[in-house]
């Protein structure tokens, strides 16, 4: 049932807007794919990953207030950033410069068209927006290793992130 805007409670609105945001996604792929076509797209989709990194980057460093020291930094400030995004990605720290988050839910890949299933333009802008982030988060380039997908059937992502102690 409609309720006016002040009725919201500040979850309902951001849950709303994090289900808008991940089927804008989808949208703006399927515009892509009818202007210029599957490859032209898909480089799209990348070119949206890298670009993305230096902003999400300078939030994050924001978000701190300072540069990152460690791993365990990062991930508490990517907890932030995930939960506006929607996402479900709980960190597991092996060491203050070692750990990995484990993706179980993503707004993006929860909003993706049954005609889009197992396509790898996801994975492919996933894999780019991760490796323009993490490893530039700090001076020492922290190592980025990718396992599981969800859009390809796993029940998780994890994403592995490892610095140089000092």
């Amino acid at each position: 049932m409609f309720k006016s805007v002040e009725k919201y409670r500040c979850e309902e609105l951001l849950s709303g807007s994090q289900g808008f945001v991940g089927s804008m996604w989808w949208l703006w792929y399927e515009a892509a794919l009818d202007v210029v076509g599957k490859e032209q797209a898909e480089k799209i989709a990348v070119r949206c990953g890298e670009l993305m990194g230096p902003r999400q980057i300078e939030g994050m460093k924001a978000i701190l207030g300072k540069e990152f020291e460690n791993v365990e930094e990062m991930s508490k400030v990517a907890d932030v950033v995930h939960a506006m995004m929607g996402y479900v990605a709980p960190w597991i720290l092996e060491t203050k410069f070692k750990g990995y988050e484990k993706v179980t839910n993503c707004t993006i890949y929860n909003n993706t068209p049954e005609k889009f299933e197992g396509g790898n333009v996801l994975k492919k802008w996933c894999i780019t927006a991760g490796e323009a982030v993490y490893p530039k988060l700090h001076p020492s380039k922290p190592k980025l290793t990718r396992s599981g997908f969800m859009c390809e059937g796993d029940p998780h992502c994890i994403i592995e992130v490892e610095m140089q102690e000092p």
